[in-house]
């Protein structure tokens, strides 16, 4: 957690702010200013030099000024270089040595200390997302579980479903899967022979082919080997537990300052539900498709361009609606079939309840 700063006093001899602990909480004020037009030397409080290059620094925020914001303002004073109006992006420091903040260009500093400032604020900015991410998220963790549980629910009936499927109606499949790797669209080709041209030499008509489309095929990625739920709701279900929080904001400050103190573990933390948002999403998309596959409508879709006039398959379906579920009743070949489903595979998911990602300035 970052550490309040006491409150920064005036210092007359320099007309700037003294501040003896590191002002981190001053990065929302900076850029809430710059958001609202406002422009960096505003800051109240700033040191404007001269500072010594060679003075270590931290960063406090980057920013980036467009020229024409400026007006007839020039460009921004350097604390480094004099002052002398010389940079548009730099970046706004606290220099411990001087106990002030400042306004330095992006390349006016020591190298080193410009090395060294970059890679404790990219650390420290990183913490400060995953902490933030924490903040909103663990809160969110049972409902996410609960989440995950229906859709687990759901995930073991519609493999039980696709797996049946597969079984009782492979000739139905394997022509379903060529129509999907030809682009989707149900349908047949019909060939039309024109008439003779009377000026051309006799025998040469020519033979012509329309399309008659059907419809499409929705949600045929349930037919392929690369449909499992399950496995991904699992992996989401186990991450989501290890981080499993109370729904109050004091519960996960207390989680976040009493597990996950270093940086490294906080970061950790935040990857682990952020892959489980993830996993979730990858299984909503499978479960979609399911629910898409085996709607009215695409049932009803196959069942037409099966049973057309051009077709050449041997199998039939028809689609009936119970109070508990869904009967497919199926005929390939000579061979009748019934594939049941149970209500809750066709059941609407809810979205994932955490934030999909940390967030960035």
């Amino acid at each position: 957690m970052v550490k309040r700063a006491e409150a920064p006093k005036l210092d007359s001899a320099k007309a700037a702010r003294v501040y003896k602990d590191f002002p981190g909480y001053e990065r929302s004020t900076f850029i809430d200013i710059m958001k609202a037009g406002g422009q960096p030397d505003d800051f109240p409080g700033l040191d404007f030099g001269p500072v010594l290059k060679t003075l270590p620094f931290r960063k406090i925020a980057d920013f980036h000024v467009s020229r024409e914001k400026r007006g007839d303002r020039g460009m921004i004073p350097c604390a480094m270089c004099g002052p002398k109006e010389k940079f548009l992006e730099g970046s706004f420091v606290w220099i411990e040595s001087r106990q002030s903040i400042a306004l330095i260009g992006h390349c006016c500093a020591d190298k080193e200390n410009q090395r060294r400032a970059e890679e404790e604020y990219l650390e420290r900015m990183e913490r400060t997302r995953a902490e933030d991410f924490l903040l909103a998220s663990l809160p969110l963790t049972k409902a996410a579980l609960a989440a995950i549980d229906l859709a687990l629910a759901v995930g073991v009936e519609a493999e039980r479903v696709k797996a049946t499927f597969s079984r009782k109606f492979p000739a139905a499949v394997q022509a379903l899967k060529a129509v999907s790797k030809s682009g989707g669209m149900l349908g047949h080709t019909e060939k039309i022979e024109d008439q003779f041209d009377e000026v051309g030499p006799r025998g040469l008509g020519r033979l012509n082919t329309r399309t008659i489309t059907i419809g499409h095929l929705f949600g045929a990625g349930v037919l392929g080997t690369g449909f499992h739920p399950v496995k991904d709701l699992r992996i989401a279900r186990s991450r989501v537990e290890a981080l499993l929080c109370e729904e109050t904001p004091e519960a996960a400050l207390e989680l976040i300052t009493s597990s996950y103190a270093s940086g490294d573990e906080l970061k950790k933390a935040a990857r682990l539900l952020i892959a489980a948002g993830r996993d979730y999403k990858h299984s909503l998309r499978h479960l979609q498709e399911f629910r898409a596959f085996f709607s009215e409508y695409n049932i009803t879709t196959i069942n037409e361009w099966a049973g057309h006039p051009l077709s050449d398959h041997r199998f039939s379906f028809e689609f009936r609606r119970h109070v508990n579920g869904v009967r497919i009743n199926g005929k390939e070949g000579n061979a009748f079939d019934t594939l049941y489903l149970d209500g809750i595979a066709l059941s609407s998911l809810p979205e994932w309840a955490l934030f999909p990602a940390m967030g960035t300035d």
